[in-house]
């Protein structure tokens, strides 16, 4: 075999060498897999992949649903679905930008946070009070 070519280990085809990605770790600094056989074998994993970062997803949420009461703090509804964790009154230090509930769990569920629904929320936001709970000050 030419020393400008390499055979691939899934489809057996000797390739040149540009059409492999590179890695260092190897002796001949290239992956064992052409592109093509790697990108393959890639979108085959990417929907199992998915999968199970949903489902760890929903294990955060549900972990940190039921450290914070697992209802609304307002109207007690228990619906996961229309729940939300929000920060009550002001935070000292950075909120995460994403995945509220990682960071929630890696600084172990400080105080300052509470379970509020989509209404029960919106109308804190919108109105400063909430209809189910609070009476307006006018």
């Amino acid at each position: 075999m030419p020393p400008h070519t390499k055979r691939c280990c899934t489809c057996g085809q000797s390739k040149p060498r540009a059409e492999f990605y590179r890695l260092k770790s190897t002796s001949d600094g290239r992956y064992p897999h052409c592109i093509a056989c790697y990108r393959e074998r890639r979108a085959d994993k990417a929907e199992q992949i998915e999968k199970a970062r949903k489902t760890w997803e929903a294990g955060l949420r549900a972990e940190a649903f039921k450290r914070y009461g697992g209802e609304c703090v307002c109207c007690g509804e228990k619906t996961p679905e229309f729940l939300s964790i929000v920060a009550t009154g002001r935070r000292k230090g950075a909120l995460p930008r994403t995945n509220m509930t990682l960071w929630l769990r890696r600084n172990r569920y400080p105080r300052g946070f509470q379970i509020l629904c989509g209404n029960c929320s919106l109308a804190r936001k919108r109105c400063g009070y909430c209809p189910h709970y609070d009476e307006p000050s006018l």
